[in-house]
């Protein structure tokens, strides 16, 4: 028996022992869920949207509140564009899903879709009503600077398409501009100068676009970003905006 096995060790080894039986005990446990929809009530619906099921979706709204929030605070919108499941986004959407609802983070479907890498779901959210200037309560930033590092170079031309705007600044001053230039993504600096980006923006530090992006070491570039980093000081020269002491004569070439 347990007890009278416990009652014969040393004390130490019983102590040792009982540990291990709590440990034990402990793994027999079920896990708990991390799925923020788990709840009877979202499961099913949950389930649908990740499957991309429009017509299942469609049937549980009849009893689902379509922004009923998860527990992460995250709606079902946001789960269809976790999943990449654009079927999903477009029912949910013509059933009145809010595209501008923030979650807990304070980030609109809009910032998650612009960082997905999918160019249909962000066109798909801008299509439903999602702002393209909407602001991140948490950071600030507009579905631009996600978008600028989003996996797809597609993101970015989406929303500018969409009329987004290329100057809108965050807390700390940081422009769309800065974003590109800090990911060394010259084509998407090229691309928000001639959207109307200003080329003289500074953040907080004082620092312009020219000041992250010049900096890059240019002997560890390949052939596309060397002659990215040539056209971009070509548009600064031809626009009549002084290169800072960063941008090497190589780079004038």
């Amino acid at each position: 028996m347990i007890g009278l096995s416990i009652g014969r060790m040393r004390l130490p080894s019983a102590i040792a022992y009982a540990l291990l039986l709590g440990l034990a005990a402990g793994c027999a446990r079920p896990a708990m869920s991390n799925d923020p929809f788990s709840s009877p009530e979202l499961s099913p619906i949950a389930d649908a949207v990740r499957r991309g099921d429009g017509t299942e979706i469609r049937r549980q709204l009849e009893s689902v509140d379509v922004d009923a929030p998860g527990s992460d605070g995250s709606t079902l919108l946001f789960e269809a564009i976790r999943r990449g499941r654009v079927e999903s986004v477009e029912v949910l959407m013509a059933a009145g899903a809010d595209p501008n609802r923030r979650d807990a983070r304070g980030d609109t479907p809009m910032h998650a879709a612009a960082f997905s890498g999918d160019p249909g779901l962000l066109r798909a959210v801008i299509a439903g009503g999602g702002d393209v200037n909407a602001r991140a309560t948490g950071t600030g930033v507009t579905p631009l600077v996600p978008a600028l590092r989003s996996p797809s170079r597609e993101q970015y031309k989406v929303l500018l398409e969409a009329g987004a705007d290329p100057d809108l600044a965050d807390p700390n001053g940081g422009t769309p501009l800065h974003t590109a230039a800090s990911t060394n993504n010259g084509q998407a600096i090229l691309d928000l100068l001639a959207s109307g980006a200003s080329p003289l923006a500074r953040d907080a530090t004082g620092a312009s676009f020219q000041t992250y992006y010049f900096n890059y070491d240019r002997a560890l570039l390949n052939d596309r970003a060397r002659d990215e980093r040539r056209r971009v000081a070509a548009w600064l020269k031809a626009n009549g905006i002084p290169l800072e002491a960063g941008v090497g004569e190589a780079d004038q070439g």
